[in-house]
């Protein structure tokens, strides 16, 4: 994905390939520890049991043609993550704060695509080999996928508005990296342990070392991060004030997208403070637990209904100011 934006990147190519070189460094280094392939031979060689001691396999739930399927679409939605992410630190490096949106706008869609699929698939899988009764239960492991996901759609309709009206540049570079961010915090919650006595999912345990570069790189790509969010405010700040427009009355389809926009993120926010409950819950010295369906119902419902309406009402505006009579008109005709 990464070869494909920078076939893509014009001027952005250089400063992009550097931000997508530090990453792939840094999985490097991860890898180089905490290997996830294993050669047979070398298993033999250390004496290790090929085959589990109580005979059973598989558990029923591994036992299904999603597992083939799903984890793979996962990975490849959050492969495009970084795209996005690190043409945004291009714009910012080349100091231009919209160019880069051309290039970073197919991949962000994409993403919402693929990610979004996958995220489905493991609904289905849930709902074939659980007992929830269900497809999704708020567990830990499925919000870590939520939530890049949300920042994503999020970040889509940023690109679209800032297209469409050259709006909201510091919105759209700010949400660039909080994608990618998130799936790096949700990536060392599920490789840390940390989640094991609280999710139905469970992932082999990660080398101490490879454990120890994963933290380094989460701790690394916040304070990037914080500095690449400060050095975009600071370029919008020097931009030359624009004219000032008189608007009309009323409101648009990009005013639409924007409340939907900080009504995802908020969901997003909300989701990831819940699955990281049980990692604040020990870090205050009590036992994890996780937080339960209806609690987030509660919570989410006030966020939910509303981008459902504006999800009803959005494709009726129209990219110029109106009114409520004639949005109504629109609706109803």
């Amino acid at each position: 994905f990464g070869f494909w934006a920078l076939l893509r990147a014009g001027q952005f190519t250089r400063p992009a390939a550097g931000a997508m070189a530090i990453f792939l460094a840094g999985i490097c280094a991860i890898i180089h520890k905490g290997s996830a392939f294993t050669f047979l031979n070398d298993v033999v060689q250390k004496g290790e049991v090929l085959l589990p001691p109580n005979g059973n396999g598989l558990t029923p739930s591994l036992q299904n043609y999603w597992v083939a399927i799903h984890p793979p679409t996962i990975f490849s939605g959050f492969g495009l993550l970084i795209v996005p992410f690190g043409l945004g630190v291009a714009g910012v490096i080349r100091r231009d704060l919209t160019g880069w949106i051309a290039a970073a706008r197919p991949f962000a869609l994409w993403g919402v695509a693929i990610l979004g699929l996958g995220i489905s698939m493991g609904g289905l899988w849930a709902y074939e080999t659980q007992g929830w009764g269900g497809f999704w239960a708020w567990d830990p492991v499925e919000n870590v996928s939520l939530v890049p996901w949300l920042f994503l759609v999020a970040l889509a309709h940023s690109l679209l508005i800032q297209a469409r009206t050259a709006r909201g540049s510091i919105a759209t570079l700010v949400l660039a990296g909080l994608p990618f961010l998130a799936f790096v915090y949700g990536t060392f919650l599920t490789r840390s342990g940390l989640l094991d006595k609280v999710s139905v999912h469970s992932f082999a345990s990660m080398e101490a070392d490879a454990l120890r570069y994963l933290r380094g790189m989460l701790i690394g790509l916040a304070i990037g991060y914080v500095a690449y969010v400060v050095q975009s405010i600071r370029l919008a700040k020097a931009l030359p004030a624009p004219v000032p427009v008189e608007r009309p009355a009323g409101y648009d389809r990009g005013q639409a997208y924007a409340a939907g926009i900080v009504l995802i993120s908020l969901i997003a926010v909300v989701v990831s403070v819940g699955m990281s409950w049980p990692v604040l819950q020990v870090l205050r010295g009590g036992e994890g637990a996780r937080i339960e369906e209806p609690t987030y119902h509660k919570a989410l419902v006030w966020f939910f209904i509303p981008v459902m309406l504006l999800m009803a009402v959005g494709p009726f505006l129209t990219w110029k100011a109106e009114v409520p009579k004639e949005t109504w008109r629109r609706v109803m005709n």
